[in-house]
């Protein structure tokens, strides 16, 4: 209807622009009431490294503003900062952070969904504030519905409680066990069909059903960060065991609150150096022996893994606690071409020669490698390319969240056979 005696109607820009001036208070009353609900929020801190993150990915008292356009905007602050994190252009929030002697504090980060998201999927990430650049971990968190909920004699009459009965059940966070991140844990479950055994033939070759995966697999993780690896193996391969191996027990505790890890009757956490634990570990115990763990060392060359595993020491232990034929995995980061080519040497003295890899081709992840080493002098490994992708391909019919990971293109484009040496490896 027509407007109230003395009362203008409003213009559209004006109408925005009060708009955008609500949203805008509101934003930066959010991320003081964020802060106050975290005693020791980076703001608050004298730290420059915790109050570059936060003002990164809170907006509290942030350097990196946004204009009424939505772009990023120089207000002429000079000081640096990182770049907000961003999932459906949407920036993160530190939700969690605990205290930890060894990594430094942990926090838990949650990608904020935007408005017209409503899947209801969450994203949270890990990270140590000693090293703010590398995220630790991903894992999505879906709503299922509650089947194991205890049932409770209601009140009231007949007809209440048979309506209360028709209520669906609350739901709860569950982690996706058929999402794994990055391409380097991706990378690691080529470990399977690097196996020379990794298939048995029980049925006529003219059937599809002619090749199917081992039935069991004894595998050992050093590195949990937030458990991804061995969950997605225990999912999808129901009959592999996994024993995993963290240094930092906060790391273990925060995984399994934050990231629902679970750790169940195949599924074992172990707190302890994992140097020791591979030498300590009996003969002939593991199919596959995977390292994926960070160095903290200040030293950036080599950020993964920590020097003491590839020692000649260490890569010994390694292949003493694999059964013949059993692959290592190991995760590798470094800066350095000549560091690197030291390392696949040290492999090879550990493993019979007998060594290959995969390189990461995530934009972030230059100089990112997943290495791989046979516990056997095979003259025939490792496969092929080719052989290699018919592997994956049928894995993959066996196992359908494999498919999304785009496995046999890698291998196609960057799979390192490990003839010759690495400078000018395509890829």
């Amino acid at each position: 209807g027509s407007p109230g005696r003395g009362l203008r109607p409003w213009c559209g820009s004006q109408r925005e622009s009060l708009l955008m001036t609500a949203f805008q208070y509101l934003q930066s009353l959010i991320s003081h009431l964020a802060c106050a609900a975290l005693p020791d929020c980076g703001c608050l801190s004298s730290t420059p490294a915790n109050q570059t993150y936060h003002r990164a990915n809170t907006g509290c008292h942030t350097t990196n503003k946004m204009s009424d356009s939505g772009e990023d905007y120089d207000d002429g602050n000079e000081e640096e900062v990182m770049e907000p994190l961003t999932f459906s252009m949407q920036k993160a929030a530190v939700v969690h952070r605990r205290e930890s002697e060894m990594n430094g504090d942990i926090l838990v980060e949650e990608l904020v969904r935007s408005p017209s998201d409503k899947s209801g999927v969450i994203v949270r990430r890990m990270r140590f504030l000693s090293n703010l650049e590398l995220e630790q971990t991903e894992v999505r968190l879906i709503k299922v519905l509650r089947s194991d909920a205890p049932k409770k004699k209601l009140p009231g009459s007949a007809r209440d409680r048979a309506a209360t009965r028709t209520r669906p059940p609350k739901p709860v966070l569950k982690a996706d066990s058929t999402y794994l991140p990055y391409e380097c844990l991706q990378g690691m479950l080529i470990s399977i069909p690097l196996l020379p055994d990794w298939e048995r033939n029980e049925v006529p070759d003219h059937d599809d059903r002619a090749f199917s995966v081992r039935e069991k697999l004894e595998v050992l993780i050093i590195g949990l960060a937030g458990g991804m690896l061995p969950r997605f193996l225990r999912f999808n391969f129901p009959n592999t065991s996994v024993d995993c191996v963290e240094l930092d027990p906060v790391v273990v505790d925060v995984a399994r609150e934050y990231f629902g890890f679970e750790p169940d009757e195949k599924l074992h956490v172990h707190v302890a150096d994992g140097v020791e634990f591979i030498e300590k570990a009996p003969e002939d115990s593991y199919d596959i022996v995977i390292i994926d763990a960070n160095a903290v060392e200040e030293d950036k060359t080599l950020e993964a893994p920590p020097p003491g595993f590839i020692t000649h020491a260490c890569l010994a232990n390694c292949a003493k606690v694999l059964r013949p034929g059993g692959v290592m995995t190991m995760n590798v980061l470094c800066s350095s071409p000549t560091y690197f080519q030291s390392i696949l040497d040290k492999i090879k003295d550990a493993f019979f020669g007998r060594i290959c890899f995969l390189k990461d081709q995530a934009e972030d992840a230059d100089e990112n490698y997943v290495v791989f080493a046979l516990n056997h002098d095979a003259q025939t490994w490792p496969p092929s390319r080719e052989e290699l992708s018919r592997r994956l391909a049928v894995l993959e019919k066996q196992t359908p969240p494999l498919v999304a990971l785009e496995l046999q293109a890698r291998v196609a484009n960057h799979f390192w056979d490990g003839s010759g040496r690495t400078e000018g490896v395509e890829g």
